[in-house]
């Protein structure tokens, strides 16, 4: 019966202890969970104020640095600018006495004149320097030395080459004063004066004063209307196909004549209607005219589509047509 007690009071005592264990945990946990919150800590003036301090002198290292990298990426700029100017001025300075001298010269278009003609003119020489040559004064010397030059164009070809392409005036007409003819181109250009002979295969034109106009020259003013009425009836000589035109009288632009097969004066009136009185004259001249009939064949009506002929002495007319001029 003793033992039988004992056994439950060590029961009991070993019941109690483990409850005894178990009170303070949950004691514990109590506790943790009703701790009040903790309450926040106290900045005192002087630490706020040196943390300001501290952010901003990280913000002053920073805008150095800045400032540094940007200077010196301004540096490498001057650098690379200085090195292209040094270059380009070294360059320069080679290009105008080593580099890009003559030892070529080509000249095109010519006929009327020999190639050592034209580059003598020029004034180039093997070894002139290609950068310094003045190619305007160059072609002007050539337009002002030679009549029959149209126009010249020089150009450099780097590295060491001048080209002169020249195009040369055509004849268009001579032009016939006291018994000597001057050659002209269409534009009125004088191209050669003082020619003894009758130029072939150009227009004789009559009417026209060339007194004091060298080679080279323009036509004076007072005589351009009159070329013009020559550029007219011209055209319309070429457009007609006539032929056989020994000379063209424009003294009179109002009426325009003209000498065909040197047996018959062809009076034209002013430039009005040229294609036709031409082409009308012509089949005039073909169906009802005799093979060596010598007159004068007036086109005054040729609106009336009538042609007027009067058989005469067309040579001694022509004669007294010029004493008359005089």
């Amino acid at each position: 019966m003793q033992e039988i007690m004992l056994g439950n009071i060590a029961v009991q005592q070993k019941q109690q202890n483990n409850a005894g264990s178990r009170i303070p945990q949950k004691a514990a946990a109590v506790n943790l969970q009703r701790q009040p919150a903790a309450k926040p800590k106290h900045i005192s003036k002087s630490s706020a104020t040196s943390g300001r301090a501290a952010q901003i002198n990280r913000q002053q290292a920073v805008n150095a640095y800045k400032q540094k990298k940007k200077k010196r990426r301004g540096n490498y700029t001057l650098h690379y600018i200085l090195f292209v100017l040094f270059c380009l001025a070294a360059f320069a300075a080679l290009s105008v006495t080593v580099l890009f001298n003559t030892e070529n010269i080509y000249v095109d278009g010519i006929d009327k004149y020999t190639y050592e003609q034209i580059v003598a003119q020029a004034g180039i020489q093997m070894g002139d320097n290609l950068v310094r040559m003045n190619t305007k004064q160059i072609s002007q010397k050539l337009l002002q030395s030679f009549p029959y030059i149209k126009t010249a164009e020089v150009n450099r070809v780097l590295p060491s080459t001048v080209k002169i392409k020249i195009v040369q005036a055509v004849p268009a007409a001579a032009l016939e004063t006291d018994g000597k003819y001057a050659i002209t181109d269409i534009d009125g250009k004088v191209l050669e004066t003082g020619i003894s002979y009758r130029p072939q295969g150009l227009y004789v034109l009559r009417g026209i004063n060339l007194s004091g106009v060298s080679a080279g020259q323009p036509l004076p003013d007072e005589c351009r209307e009159q070329f013009v009425m020559f550029g007219y009836l011209k055209a319309a000589i070429d457009a007609s196909g006539f032929d056989k035109i020994d000379w063209i009288d424009v003294s009179n632009r109002l009426n325009m004549r003209m000498m065909y097969d040197n047996r018959l004066v062809i009076e034209l009136g002013s430039e009005a209607q040229l294609d036709y009185k031409l082409t009308f004259v012509k089949s005039i001249i073909q169906n009802n005219l005799e093979a060596n009939a010598e007159g004068i064949i007036d086109t005054a009506r040729i609106k009336e589509k009538e042609i007027r002929f009067r058989n005469e002495d067309v040579h001694k007319a022509s004669v007294q047509a010029l004493y008359e001029k005089k």
